[in-house]
């Protein structure tokens, strides 16, 4: 019965962020890093942090408001202080903005004193929220789409509190494609450039500010724990890694990774009688299936998902012998969610 080890490492797929709630709320009490009242990542983070996971009944004095998964009521002067606006006219007009991009829907209620929102999207990104945390008190985290996060970096001045979630929304760790991503989460924009490596230059048409304000804002950063900036030799460049990233925004472990929301590499050693071997990548697809079920990847349980499986060629394998498959997961769609590469490698006795 020979037996094999099996090598999962996650590819190129990151449709969601995933946002920590504790996390989330030290950065709202944190008064030392700034916002400008644009609606840029901050302000629309914000608004998710407060929407309810689930149907919910919400009593104000003598009026009582039902609301859906994604959606929220609150006093209008209670939502200004929580995104930091102090005037009622920058909130109408960020959430003017963010409507018109199709974000979220917006109400005024009980003669402009109440405000009613929803976050467009939310039941498809955190459709796991409903069915796995029985009552609000359990919820510690929330998804918000990578690519509304990207498109809302772009789309404004970044304020502090934008460039910091920005650099953490956009961390990989562990990844095969990233030199330096081992140790801990590092700064990596998801293009065509695979270095990690970045300019002030490159930040500052990013995030839309000065090269001069860009180095005063990573080093004020740095100076308050969040980030570490390491800068090469005699060069302009520079890699910006998160301080404590996995236990700060993500809340999970620096040694065991264990959520869907970073790239993953996995091992695991298993046996085959010989009447199994042709199915080798169908055995290997259904142990992934296995693996994302146990470490809380809501895919792995979920009927809806499908995956493909394909040969890899010989010139992306890292070992002789070692036979390779490309597993894509799908969900309703041909755009893949996730993207894992399988090696398998037979063990010599």
């Amino acid at each position: 019965m020979p037996n094999y080890q099996l090598e999962i490492k996650q590819r190129e797929s990151y449709p969601r962020c995933r946002v920590n709630l504790g996390f989330f709320q030290s950065l709202l009490a944190n008064r030392d890093i700034h916002t400008n009242g644009c609606p840029g990542l901050f302000l629309y983070a914000a608004l998710c942090s407060c929407v309810s996971p689930r149907k919910n009944r919400i009593q104000f004095t003598e009026t009582s408001f039902a609301i859906d998964p994604g959606e929220w009521v609150c006093p209008i002067n209670e939502l200004m202080d929580v995104l930091r606006l102090s005037k009622r006219r920058q909130l109408l007009d960020a959430l003017w903005v963010m409507q018109n991009r199709s974000l979220l829907q917006y109400t005024l209620l009980d003669r402009g004193n109440v405000i009613k929102y929803k976050i467009n999207g939310w039941k498809h990104t955190n459709h796991v929220l409903a069915s796995d945390c029985p009552n609000q008190d359990e919820i510690s985290f929330f998804f918000l789409p990578a690519a509304t996060a990207a498109e809302l970096v772009s789309s404004v001045k970044c304020s502090e509190m934008d460039i910091l979630l920005d650099l953490w929304f956009s961390a990989v760790y562990q990844d095969g494609r990233v030199k330096g991503s081992y140790s801990s989460p590092l700064l990596f924009f998801r293009n065509d450039d695979p270095s990690a490596m970045v300019t002030y230059d490159m930040l500052s048409r990013r995030w839309g500010i000065s090269k001069a304000k860009v180095q005063r804002i990573l080093q004020k950063l740095e100076n308050l724990g969040y980030i570490a900036l390491h800068g090469s030799a005699g060069r302009p460049e520079m890699m910006i890694y998160l301080a404590d990233g996995l236990s700060a925004i993500f809340h999970v472990s620096d040694i065991m990774l264990d959520k869907d929301d970073l790239p993953m590499t996995m091992w695991v050693d298993f046996s085959l009688a010989a009447n199994d071997l042709p199915g080798l990548g169908d055995i290997a697809a259904q142990k992934v299936w296995n693996l994302l079920s146990l470490q809380g990847v809501s895919c792995g349980s979920c009927r809806q998902c499908t995956h493909k499986l394909y040969p890899l060629p010989e010139n992306t394998k890292n070992q002789e012998g070692q036979i390779g498959f490309r597993m894509e997961i799908m969900c309703g769609w041909n755009t893949p969610l996730y993207t894992f590469d399988l090696f398998l490698l037979p063990e010599k006795n």
